[in-house]
């Protein structure tokens, strides 16, 4: 589901969802960190939001015991509804066209975390120390795709 969630954004709206919502970035600094103004991330974080919540309360059971989607059953109904082919990855390296390893729910899940935790790591600096600059540093990590769940898919 995390990846459903995640892969039904545009690489713009993901990225403005994790900086956000994971990495509790403010809209200065996750403007600074995308190249935009603070007012369009600002726009494309509420959009993200809104398109997560409502894909949940259409599709999701435990946000709307109404939907019929559990998360035991829902590899299975991916599955038979063609929606995932265990044959194709959804990201593979832009360089060599290649598969990166294994891609998997616990592979997104560890950088999530990761991404969550770095966020923490350096909001405990404080503000004023020159020392450690937070933004810069987490448009590096955007730029050089080097988590899978930040790099643009190739669907291919």
């Amino acid at each position: 589901c995390t990846q459903a969630l995640l892969l039904m954004l545009d690489r713009p709206h993901r990225l403005a969802f994790v900086l956000g919502v994971v990495m509790d970035v403010s809209s200065r600094e996750g403007a600074f960190i995308l190249g935009i103004s603070s007012a369009a991330f600002r726009k494309r974080l509420s959009r993200a939001r809104h398109r997560v919540i409502s894909f949940l309360a259409t599709n999701c059971g435990l946000f709307s015991e109404s939907n019929a989607c559990r998360c035991s059953g829902i590899l299975i109904n991916h599955l038979a509804r063609g929606w995932i082919d265990p044959q194709k990855l959804l990201f593979v390296s832009k360089a060599s066209g290649e598969p990166i390893g294994n891609v998997t729910l616990k592979t997104y899940m560890k950088e999530l975390d990761e991404l969550g935790r770095v966020s923490a790591l350096y909001r405990s600096f404080p503000e004023n120390d020159e020392a450690v600059d937070f933004t810069g540093m987490v448009k590096e990590l955007v730029e050089s795709e080097a988590y899978q769940v930040l790099a643009e898919p190739e669907w291919g």
